[in-house]
């Protein structure tokens, strides 16, 4: 059977909060960036630069932590099913 490459990211609802108040501040700009940054970053570990430097506060303790932790889990969640 030929393995499946991943094809999606799972973003947290954790994440709405930022979004929204990104919105709300009138910088959908930095609400855009995060978004890329988290699909790319997911893809294939490209570490984003931001336009704005407060957003790489929320990158680094928020959203990279979450992207880390989904990812082993779901290694893990791959390893289990392919030992089954």
């Amino acid at each position: 059977m030929a393995k499946k490459e991943k094809r999606d990211v799972l973003v947290s609802y954790d994440f709405l909060p930022i979004f929204k108040k990104l919105i709300e501040k009138n910088n959908a700009l930095a609400a855009a960036e995060l978004t890329v940054a988290i699909i790319s970053y997911d893809k294939d570990g490209t570490e984003p630069s931001f336009s704005d430097d407060s957003i790489i506060l929320v990158w680094e303790s928020v959203i990279k932590p979450k992207l880390d932790a989904n990812k082993i889990k779901y290694q893990k969640t791959c390893e289990e099913r392919r030992e089954a």
